[in-house]
């Protein structure tokens, strides 16, 4: 078994999680009895799987409240009490999603995480929990209270690292960075859904993750037992004959996906190694992936992923896999009719090209539009800032009757002038002379000695010597 740091934490698991959502009660249902897991293993017969696992070196579990209704953390937490040290293992759990019928039964709000947290232990029998992820995007709660709650029981010590799973990238991005103005506990992990069937996530997930040190956890990496099948196989299992959710999934992708699992039959068989490794390989090759999770209704299939460590894949061999994928995102085909997504063979990327943007001509500014304020404009700057004096100044008339002409512009239009135009300030006629504002106006003297003394002395109290005559009224 190799073993990785969690993102950018000390916490160090193994290379492949076993998922616990095969281990719990078939005939369990969820609260609004919508969903049921019929293909779960019951306790005793999940209670191999766990060993098994323990005994190749895996030393991370992932489960969630909604499993089995609550079933899936009770068969996980008794298996694990009783074949490993809690400090040996990492456990990891969700919470998100309905475990009552009443209105705070889901979500994440704060009274939902410290309920559900606190559930969760009882079944897992345990007190605290290595990593707490949040299953999906609450669009009901703020996301600063989600944080603040996640925050607080890491600091109340129920929680050791918590993590997310299955959102957009800008959503990610916007935890990621509230977490960091307020203080609170970052993300370290994101649980995404990842495989060679689906590579959506290579747009922004695993860019912001790489990018914030997150580590990438991926579930369904044998997208629903599909890649472990060969693409001619029509083999149904009792999980994909009953998993509606599985259905939903990668169904109505099946056309465009038998290209991708054509090339897999083909590099298995020049390897001579099970579908399912070559698969695992792939993924765990990809920059970011710290672990992947494996679920094991069967033994083999915890061998074959453990072996899959191993095996390594060649970039020919890795672009060989890649080539065949048709991506979701391009809306129309190439001759622009609609298109169902990843089905239509025209829309794949090595032979279509995106659809040119047919964008409205460019309106020219305002500065480019030549009217008659913008001819009088121009006149104007030409008087004011011209400095050569080989050009001569047109003469105070001609700034008149610019100015003129701009108020019966403006009186005229009904657009407004533009704002550079709007603040010029034009005078006809030059600023009168002034007296200086340092210096009041000196009074009218009363007397020929007041006269003779100049007024700013007057004000200081100093007499004028010329005439030797005073009347007494000067002021001090």
């Amino acid at each position: 078994m190799k073993y990785a740091r969690l993102g950018g934490t000390g916490l160090n698991v193994s290379r492949i999680c076993l998922g616990c959502m095969s281990y719990g009660d078939p005939d369990r249902a969820a609260p609004d009895g919508a969903r049921r897991w019929p293909w779960a293993l019951r306790e005793d017969e999940s209670r191999p799987f766990f060993k098994r696992a323990l005994d190749l070196g895996i030393n991370f579990f992932d489960t969630a409240n909604v499993y089995s209704a609550g079933a899936s953390e009770e068969v996980t937490g008794r298996a694990l009490k009783d074949l490993a040290r809690r400090d040996d293992i990492v456990l990891a759990t969700k919470v998100q999603g309905a475990m009552s019928a009443g209105p705070n039964g889901r979500g994440l709000s704060r009274k939902a995480i410290l309920q559900e947290l606190d559930a969760s232990l009882r079944r897992l029998g345990t007190d605290y929990v290595d990593l707490y992820q949040i299953h999906r995007w609450d669009p009901e709660t703020p996301i600063e209270e989600t944080l603040e709650a996640l925050h607080d029981v890491v600091r109340a010590g129920k929680v050791r690292y918590i993590g997310a799973s299955s959102m957009h990238g800008w959503q990610f991005s916007k935890a990621l960075y509230l977490a960091e103005r307020h203080g609170w506990t970052r993300f370290v992990s994101m649980q995404n859904r990842y495989n060679l069937l689906y590579r959506e996530e290579e747009r922004e997930m695993t860019g912001l993750c790489n990018d914030q040190g997150i580590g990438m956890i991926p579930w369904s990496p044998l997208a629903r037992g599909r890649l472990a099948r060969s693409a001619a196989s029509s083999q149904e299992t009792s999980r994909s004959e009953t998993d509606g959710f599985g259905k939903s999934l990668y169904s109505p992708t099946a056309d465009a996906d038998r290209r991708v699992l054509e090339r897999v039959d083909a590099t298995a068989k020049a390897r001579g190694v099970p579908n399912a490794q070559i698969a695992l390989a792939w993924l765990l090759r990809q920059k970011g992936v710290t672990s992947s999770i494996v679920g094991a209704t069967k033994m083999e299939h915890l061998e074959d992923a453990v072996t899959a460590l191993s095996l390594k894949l060649s970039d020919e061999e890795a672009k060989h896999l890649e080539e065949p994928y048709a991506p979701t995102w391009s809306p129309v085909s190439r001759d622009g009719s609609p298109a169902h997504p990843r089905v239509s063979e025209k829309r794949r990327p090595d032979r279509a090209s995106p659809p040119r943007r047919v964008t409205a001509p460019r309106r020219p500014p305002a500065c480019e539009r030549k009217g008659p304020q913008i001819v009088a404009f121009d006149a104007v700057r030409d008087l004011l800032t011209s400095h050569s004096s080989s050009v001569p100044r047109p003469a105070t008339p001609c700034a008149a009757s610019c100015k003129t002409e701009i108020r019966r512009s403006r009186r005229s239009s009904h657009a407004a002038p533009p704002k550079h135009l709007r603040r010029q300030r034009f005078r006809t006629r030059p600023r009168p002379a002034t007296a200086s504002r340092r210096w009041p106006t000196p009074p009218r003297a009363s007397c020929p000695a007041r006269a003779s003394t100049p007024w700013h002395r007057r004000r200081t109290g100093e007499r004028s010597t010329g005439s030797g005559r005073s009347c007494g009224s000067t002021r001090r």
